[in-house]
């Protein structure tokens, strides 16, 4: 499995490189070296991320697509595997999200049992599948809407909502989270630990979550469908 992690250069990845290294996979740390992030211009703030993040996406030969994790993320024992796992049943071609944070959307889905979420919404990317069918469509879409930015930020995850929207293109979100938001106080762009009122962690995180017992197929083809 190709594994990357987004990182600042203001941060380490080490902790999760070893966390990912001691389940056996290796993960290639790619760091956005700019400091646009400080900026107060919302036009500019996001442009070393968004530019990171497209280096994360670049095709391999030989693999489907790649996990990305944010550079601070807790992964526990046996997390690449429950990953694993899930994408043998996942439909090839979408985004898959292996974290959610507190939000009134997944609340619904999990009172509903439900273990997979479709939805065309914010994408919360701090740790996702992300299929490199996807990449020449995205990343040309990413071009033409940075050549004419709307109004306000745009982040990676605002402009793969607005690429999902665009193509009608659903995401997968997997309940409950596998992996936790450990820097959810300290963004690089002063984001607050609260976002509308609900934290930027994820309450719903189980690190204890048997994947094994699931019928990922029924899951998968019968999703709480989110708006």
């Amino acid at each position: 499995m190709k594994i990357r992690i987004l990182n600042h250069h203001s941060r380490s990845a080490l902790d999760l490189v070893l966390a990912i290294k001691h389940q056996g996979e290796v993960a290639e740390v790619v760091t956005d070296t700019s400091d646009f992030c400080k900026s107060k211009d919302n036009k500019v703030k996001y442009l070393g991320l968004v530019a990171n993040y497209l280096r994360c996406l670049l095709p391999v030969e030989g693999e489907q697509g790649v996990v990305i994790f944010h550079d601070d993320m807790l992964l526990v024992r046996g997390g690449i595997e429950k990953m694993k796992h899930i994408l043998k049943f996942a439909p090839e071609g979408h985004i898959v999200s292996f974290y959610e944070p507190d939000n009134s959307r997944f609340d619904k889905a999990r009172e509903k049992g439900h273990h997979v979420l479709t939805s065309l919404l914010h994408l919360w990317p701090q740790c996702h599948w992300f299929p490199f069918s996807m990449y020449e469509p995205f990343a040309k879409f990413v071009k033409e809407t940075q050549d004419n930015p709307p109004e306000g930020a745009l982040g990676e995850d605002r402009l793969v909502e607005m690429y999902s929207k665009k193509n009608k293109h659903v995401m997968y979100f997997i309940l409950p989270s596998l992996v936790q938001h450990e820097g959810f106080t300290r963004s690089t762009f002063g984001i607050p630990a609260t976002c509308g009122g609900r934290l930027r962690e994820s309450s719903d995180f189980d690190p204890f979550f048997d994947v094994t017992k699931v019928d990922w197929v029924k899951e998968f083809a019968n999703p709480f469908k989110s708006e």
